[in-house]
């Protein structure tokens, strides 16, 4: 089989996605971050219109409450994203 220019150039662009996530240390391995896109897409996939239709919800009510003024600290906010994260990559690994 002999790939074109642009597979080629679509190769090396997921190549570079691939060893920025390794580069986090967040993954193992080339198969743990497969996997992880795999699984997030399946996830993505499997979404219901009413699940969509409750995220667009929320959203529009988070921006409701950003044009009100009730907004939370960025240092606090990325505080709260880090530890969700952490919980997330040990429940991720005992699975």
């Amino acid at each position: 089989i002999n790939p074109t220019i642009s597979q080629l150039d679509h190769l090396f662009m997921h190549s570079a996605l691939v060893e920025q996530r390794l580069a986090t240390g967040d993954y193992a391995d080339v198969e743990d971050v497969l996997r992880c896109a795999l699984e997030a897409q399946a996830f993505e996939d499997d979404w219901t219109e009413d699940e969509r239709c409750a995220i667009t919800t929320r959203i529009q009510e988070s921006i409701a409450q950003a044009e009100r003024g009730e907004l939370i600290d960025g240092d606090q906010v990325r505080m709260e994203m880090a530890a969700m994260k952490r919980e997330w990559l040990a429940q991720r690994s005992t699975e």
